[in-house]
């Protein structure tokens, strides 16, 4: 996970969310009609040393993201050809912010994370 430094809390750790996500995020956007969707991924088939089933990386989506993308909910992208499939359609159209900020956000928005 990385870091950031976020001008209201500081040294924290980073959250990767999706550009529509990050438009609401940052227009304090409280109607949220977009809904937000936990993505796991699961790196141990790339790197062996990964193998604890807990040993994932999360990031949010919007309900379209979701849809478009066909990305599951309810289990860790796995395979390294799906996480290739996952880098090349969106991950760089990704946002990231602080943890805590976008906690907070959801708050706000009757989401809790």
């Amino acid at each position: 996970m990385g870091i950031i430094i976020c001008p209201i809390h500081g040294r924290q750790m980073i959250v990767e969310i999706c550009h529509h996500l990050h438009q609401d995020f940052l227009q304090q956007n409280s109607n949220n009609p977009r809904g937000v969707n936990e993505v796991r991924i699961r790196y141990d088939d790339i790197d062996p040393e990964l193998n604890d089933p807990a040993d994932h990386t999360v990031h949010y989506f919007c309900n379209d993201c979701i849809k478009k993308y066909q990305l599951p909910t309810d289990k860790p992208i796995q395979s390294i050809e799906r996480i290739e499939q996952y880098h090349n359609a969106f991950h760089k159209k990704m946002s990231i912010v602080c943890v805590k900020c976008f906690k907070e956000y959801h708050l706000t928005v009757g989401n809790s994370l």
